[in-house]
C-alpha cells in the first residue's frame, strides 16, 4: 500500500524530545575521586605515541640546557663573535636545507627507522665538540646536528599521522608541542645553574654534551623497547 502523507503535529503540541546517543564522557567527579584510572585512561589513548612524547621531551631538555654555556665554550676555543653567528646559524640552515629531502624520504619508507637514526646521529654530533674543536670544525658539527635534527622531526610527525585516529591528530600534535616546550623550558635553567656551579666553563660544557649525548641515547632506546614505566601505569 502506498504510504500516506508524513504526520505534522498541530501547533502547540510538543513532541517528546528525541534521545540523542552520545559517547560515554567520564564525569569530573570520578576523574577527581579515581584520578589513578583517569590518568591510566589517558595514557592508554595515547600509548602509540608516548615513546615519541617521551624522546621529544629529552631531546628538546638537552638542547636547552646547551643555549646558556655552547657560546661561551665556543669563544673559549677559538670562536671571535662575528664567527660565532655563523657556527650558530649553521643548525637551522642545515634542516632548512635538508628536512624537505628528509619529509620527502619518510613518506616514501618506514619512518621509526629514520627516526632511530636521526637520534643516534644527534647524539653523535652532540659529543663530537667536545674531541673536535675549532671554528671549521663547530660549524660542520652543527650543520651535522641540523642535519640530523631534520631525519628525525619529519618522521616523527608523520609517524603521529599514522599513528592517530583523524579525529585527534589536532591534539595529539598539541602534546607533541608541548613536550618540546617542556624540555625547552627547563634545559636553560638546568645549563645555566651548571654555568654557575662550574668553574671552568669547559668543564660545564663537557658534562652538558655528556648530559644531551645520555638524554638522547635514552631517547633513542625508547623506540627500541617499551617503557617498563609506561607498562606499569597502564596495567590495571
Amino acid at each position: 500500500p502506498r504510504a500516506g502523507p508524513p504526520q505534522v503535529a498541530p501547533l502547540g503540541y510538543d513532541a517528546p524530545a528525541t534521545r540523542l546517543s552520545r559517547p560515554r564522557v567520564r564525569s569530573l567527579r570520578t576523574m577527581r575521586t579515581d584520578p589513578r584510572s583517569g590518568l591510566r585512561a589517558w595514557l592508554a589513548r595515547w600509548r602509540p605515541i608516548l615513546p615519541l612524547l617521551a624522546a621529544e621531551a629529552v631531546v628538546w631538555l638537552a638542547f636547552g640546557a646547551l643555549l646558556p654555556v655552547m657560546p661561551l665554550y665556543f669563544e673559549a676555543n677559538g670562536v671571535d663573535l662575528a664567527m660565532l653567528g655563523i657556527v650558530i646559524a649553521a643548525w637551522p640552515a642545515a634542516r632548512l636545507v635538508t628536512e624537505p629531502v628528509f619529509g620527502w624520504l619518510a613518506d616514501r619508507t618506514v619512518r621509526v627507522p629514520l627516526m632511530v637514526v636521526g637520534l643516534a646521529a644527534t647524539g653523535l654530533f652532540a659529543l663530537l665538540p667536545l674531541f673536535v674543536v675549532g671554528p671549521l670544525a663547530f660549524v660542520a658539527l652543527r650543520a651535522l646536528a641540523g642535519t640530523a635534527a631534520a631525519i628525525y622531526d619529519p618522521s616523527a610527525r608523520g609517524f603521529i599521522v599514522d599513528s592517530t585516529p583523524a579525529t585527534r591528530r589536532g591534539e595529539a600534535f598539541g602534546l607533541y608541542g608541548a613536550a618540546q616546550m617542556g624540555g625547552f623550558l627547563l634545559g636553560p635553567a638546568i645549563g645555566g645553574l651548571g654555568a654557575l656551579a662550574s668553574e671552568e666553563i669547559e668543564d660545564d660544557v663537557r658534562l652538558t654534551y655528556v648530559a644531551i649525548t645520555r638524554a638522547t641515547h635514552e631517547a633513542f632506546l625508547s623506540y627500541s623497547h617499551r617503557s617498563p614505566l609506561v607498562d606499569l601505569l597502564i596495567a590495571p
